[in-house]
């Protein structure tokens, strides 16, 4: 039975990988199901956290994050941050000048066998501020919180992109207007969200025969719980008054930028994948990706109903698993009915022993002693038959007796 349902949920979630051609869309291409992990390994240079979509490597002396890879379905594991940039970084503006955060140490703590959390500290001036990045087995995604005291102007949480992964860059962008989404798609570049985003994506297509092609998303949604950027989008390096880092091209920021004025509390949830319908919708990134690819929306449909069915699947399995449990039990207490049967059994086996040992001691008994009533009866009978002959030759002699007188 258990055999069966694994079966069931493996030919189940195979399918999500596996999608048919699709009008205005790309057609995703059959992948294997990877098998879920988190590795964490240390050199004397180096601390690795690799997981199934994304690998993240810190710079022991510099103490940062220096290098992240796409992973899942790349082959080889795709750099997503040109060589010299930072993996994921923040600068930030203070009394007119761009400047990079100095970080100063960092801690990785492994939460569970499927979660690892990387905290970071660096200084701003005389503060502190702290940079988390969560990452897990399962999450198509990469959760950033940044935590950093009031004094700049204005702080920006920065990803580089290697712009060269794809030939060609849009962004589309979803943010909150009071009640209703805005959803827009338009050339890279920082937009002002008014503290309402929703998600951004960078999207880099390739373009052949005519056709654009998705093959990179990098992106990210605003953490529940956290304060939304007051501007979101990508920079190029050419739009940046001042250039903290080496390198004057080749890159995008992926930005989320916050004002400085009062302590900042910033969380975003972070994609870098190739085109995968599941991390863009698990991320919430699926308003701008499709507005600005249309042809999304089907993938996404595919996803969505397939998981409907893995969750018939599943109650399905947890169905057959308590009547298993039931059976179980049942099959434990006729198992224990059965050997206090078993132990019945015995007992009157030796019962019946005893009764038969006593009733052969009985029989003998009663034979014995019906062979002495016998012969008392016949020894009475005999008994009798002589007493009768004398009384009765008694009284023929008084007879006599009398007569001759």
């Amino acid at each position: 039975m258990k055999k069966v349902a694994v079966v069931l949920i493996a030919l189940v979630l195979a399918s999500l990988f596996i999608y048919s051609p699709i009008s205005s869309a790309q057609t995703v291409l059959s992948q294997a199901i990877p098998t879920p992990y988190l590795n964490v390994t240390e050199t004397n240079q180096t601390v690795i956290i690799k997981t199934t979509y994304n690998e993240l490597i810190i710079n022991k002396k510099t103490n940062s994050p220096s290098v992240i890879y796409a992973t899942k379905n790349e082959k080889p594991a795709l750099q997503v941050n040109p060589k010299g940039l930072p993996a994921i970084d923040v600068i930030y503006v203070s009394d007119g000048s761009t400047l990079k955060v100095n970080w100063t140490s960092y801690q990785v703590i492994q939460r569970s066998p499927d979660l690892v959390e990387a905290d970071f500290t660096g200084t701003v001036g005389d503060s502190t501020l702290t940079l988390r990045i969560i990452m897990g087995s399962f999450r198509p995604y990469i959760d950033i919180v940044l935590t950093a005291p009031s004094g700049p102007t204005m702080y920006y949480l920065v990803v580089p992109v290697n712009e060269s992964i794809a030939d060609l860059w849009t962004q589309a962008i979803s943010y909150y207007s009071g009640a209703s989404l805005t959803i827009q798609t338009t050339n890279v570049t920082l937009m002002s969200t008014g503290l309402g985003l929703d998600a951004i994506a960078l999207l880099g297509l390739n373009q052949a025969n005519n056709t654009n092609t998705l093959k990179f998303i990098a992106g990210y949604s605003n953490l529940p719980g956290y304060v939304s950027p007051a501007e979101a989008g990508g920079i190029y390096p050419s739009d940046l008054q001042e250039n903290p880092y080496n390198a004057t091209s080749g890159y995008i920021l992926l930005t989320a930028a916050y004002p400085g004025g009062t302590p900042v509390a910033a969380g975003v949830r972070l994609v870098l994948t190739g085109y995968d319908p599941y991390a863009i919708l698990a991320a919430g990134l699926e308003e701008p990706i499709k507005n600005a690819y249309p042809g999304a929306a089907e993938d996404f449909k595919v996803v969505v109903y397939t998981n409907e069915l893995i969750d018939q699947f599943n109650k399905s399995v947890n169905l057959l698993k308590e009547r298993l449990s039931n059976l179980t039990k049942e099959n434990e207490n006729l198992t224990k009915t059965l050997a206090e049967y078993q132990g019945c059994e015995s007992y009157w086996k030796n019962e019946v022993k005893v009764r038969d040992y006593q009733i052969e001691r009985l029989t003998d008994r009663i034979q014995k002693e019906g062979a002495i009533s016998i012969a008392a009866f016949f020894i009475g009978a005999l008994l009798g038959v002589i007493g009768g002959y004398y009384v009765l030759g008694v009284q023929k002699k008084v007879k006599i007796t009398r007569r001759r007188r």
